[in-house]
This record gives C-alpha cells, structure tokens and sequence, in this order.
C-alpha cells in the first residue's frame, strides 16, 4: 500500500489526482509546516514516517520533502518526496526565469536553488496557503496574481497550491508547474 503524507488541502488535491489506490495521511493538528521550527518539524516528520503502516510513502510537501535533503535523511521504507522528480521535469526544460511560490520554509532551506544550480525567485505564498486551506482563496489569489508577472514559468512549490492551478493558467501567462502533475508521470 502507498501512503501520501501531508498536512492538509494539498495532500487532499495530490490524493485525488493520483492513479491509483492509495491511503491519506494529514496531519491537520501541525498545519502548517512551513512556519514551524526546522529542528521541531524534523523530528515530527520522522516520527510520522516510522508511525505510517505503509511500506511506500509519497510526501506531498514541499517543506518535509526539502527536510529530506537539509538534513540527509534516510529512511527503511521508500519514501517519495516531491522534489526529485520536479527537479528532474525542470532540467528537461530551458526555463531562464523560474519563480517558485512556496512556505517560509521551503524558501529558506532553498533546495531547489541547491539542486538546480540556478538563481530562483522565491515568493513566500503562505497567505494564499493559509486561504486554500480554509477554502476560501479567491481575495488571496487575486492579490497574489499581479505579482507572478514577468516569468517564464511559476512551479507551485505548495501542494496547498494545486487547489489554484486551473485559475492561475486562465491568468497568467507562461507555464504553471504543478507537482501533482509530475509526480503521477512518476506512477504511470
């Protein structure tokens, strides 16, 4: 049985586009990790792992999944984060500017710079991560749109941020990256 791990809306989103049987697992009690201590959410985070029954874990987080290259976690199940396989669609394009909309967190563990090898731009969407959440984003949303201008592709660094990928394309010019998307090429 494969598990995805989140710890609200997004894992719901990232569920529900998946081709295939699988469990839920959100932790709703700590959201959201992107504002908690890193030394705290790490801990957690491996406690969650070992707790879940399943022998694959998909992390449908942006924020734990970049725990697993700040600090060089392992783990004796598989565990799938969201960042290997967005790195690896992201190198097959020929993107110049790339602005990622992500957790405090995420921004400050700064994987994808780390990975990618490039100059990002971060957007701290936690305002709009906070509102999707509460399913209700669309003054967020609408705040936020003017902002994303300018860019050769936006990769919602959220998986919070799914909820809004469909009303972003009708807004936005240029790509919207969205991981649900890359990861089920990963299973199919």
């Amino acid at each position: 049985m494969i598990s995805i791990l989140d710890s609200g809306m997004g894992g719901i989103c990232f569920y529900e586009a998946m081709p295939f049987e699988c469990h839920l697992v959100i932790d709703r009690k700590n959201f959201p990790y992107g504002n908690k201590d890193l030394l705290w959410l790490k801990k957690h985070f491996i406690k969650l792992i070992e707790e879940i029954k399943s022998d694959t874990i998909i992390v449908a987080c942006n924020t734990l999944s970049s725990l697993i290259y700040y600090y060089k976690l392992t783990f004796s199940k598989k565990v799938v984060d969201v960042i290997a396989p967005t790195i690896f669609y992201l190198r097959k394009l020929n993107i110049k500017s790339l602005l990622i909309l992500a957790t405090k967190n995420t921004i400050k563990m700064d994987i994808y710079g780390r990975l990618l090898n490039n100059e990002i731009t971060y957007y701290d969407a936690s305002e709009l991560i906070f509102a999707v959440e509460k399913n209700d984003y669309h003054e967020a949303l609408n705040d936020i749109i003017p902002k994303l201008v300018g860019f050769d592709a936006i990769l919602l660094g959220c998986t919070h941020l799914i909820k809004v990928k469909n009303d972003l394309r009708k807004n936005i010019k240029g790509m919207i990256i969205s991981q649900d998307e890359i990861v089920r090429k990963y299973f199919v």
